[in-house]
Order: C-alpha cells, then structure tokens, then sequence
C-alpha cells in the first residue's frame, strides 16, 4: 500500500517497481538487520507511509533482537496535526535521545 503520490518514488529511488525490486535494496526486508536503537513515530492515518509498512520494520528488528520503541497517534496522517502530538513527539525524541544517543560526560574537577 502507497500513496498514489509517493508510487512513482519506488521506481526513481530504488530502479523499478515493487515486484522489480531485489530484495536486498527493500527496507522491510532489511528491518533485522537494523543494529541501532529504532524509534518510529506514527500516525495511524498515514496514507503516504502506512502504518503497516512501520511494523513490517518493528517486527524484523525486534526479531532480530533488536531495540525498537514505537509510538502511534491516533488521528494523526503523514505529518503532525495538532499541537497535543507536536508536543508529544517533542519529549519521545527528547527522551530517546537522551537515552540512546547521548553519552555521560565526566565530571569535570577544577
């Protein structure tokens, strides 16, 4: 499933069409061999990136005993509607960061 906008994307990102494709060049095939911490955020309205295409990837990193944290707002399509979810996935990816991404310093001793 795609959005009739993003169809054509397929074929001048990756040289054909789904059936086309070999499948080591697909994302959902390669989703086990994601090795770094995944966050996804998703509407669960999106017509442009389906909800079901995310857990195709959650589902193959999570198989592969991967970290993943996934997070889906309800009424929300490809893009952020409303300011209760900006601010939300506001603090998600400020958190993930801070969890994921971000090393302790030393303490510095003057």
């Amino acid at each position: 499933d795609t959005h009739k906008f993003e169809l054509m994307y397929v074929i001048k990102l990756l040289g054909g069409t789904k059936e086309e494709i070999p499948r080591d060049r697909s994302p959902g095939y390669l989703s086990a061999n994601i090795k770094t911490p995944l966050l996804v955020l998703q509407g669960n309205d999106d017509a442009v990136v389906p909800p079901a295409q995310s857990w195709t990837i959650i589902d193959g990193v999570l198989k592969s005993k991967g970290h993943v944290e996934a997070h889906f707002f309800n009424g929300e399509q490809d893009g952020w509607r409303t300011s209760e979810t900006m601010k939300k996935v506001i603090e998600l990816r400020r958190e993930w960061y801070e969890k994921n991404m971000v090393r302790p310093t030393e303490q510095l001793t003057l």
